[in-house]
């Protein structure tokens, strides 16, 4: 799959996103088509993993690439 949003920062093209940090995914759905990407904070907001999961699939079918910043660098935090 390529990777648009990537190939258009190489490019140093201006890409805007929007910042989502609440546990329902289907805020994303209607809120982020239009956005080149959504930057899912699970570090600072309420999102917990398996909720994190589904907001990336979500973004995924609206046809939004996801960013997200996870909660710790400890390896044990990141997934089941």
């Amino acid at each position: 799959m390529n990777n648009q949003l990537y190939d258009r920062l190489w490019r140093g093209d201006i890409c805007m996103g929007l910042g989502y940090s609440y546990p329902a995914p289907g805020i994303i759905e209607g809120m982020c088509k239009g956005w080149d990407f959504v930057w899912i904070d699970g570090q600072h907001g309420q999102i917990s993993y398996d909720t994190c999961i589904h907001c990336v699939r979500t973004a995924a079918a609206a046809g939004v690439w996801s960013l997200v910043r996870v909660p710790s660098h400890d390896g044990c935090v990141l997934g089941p």
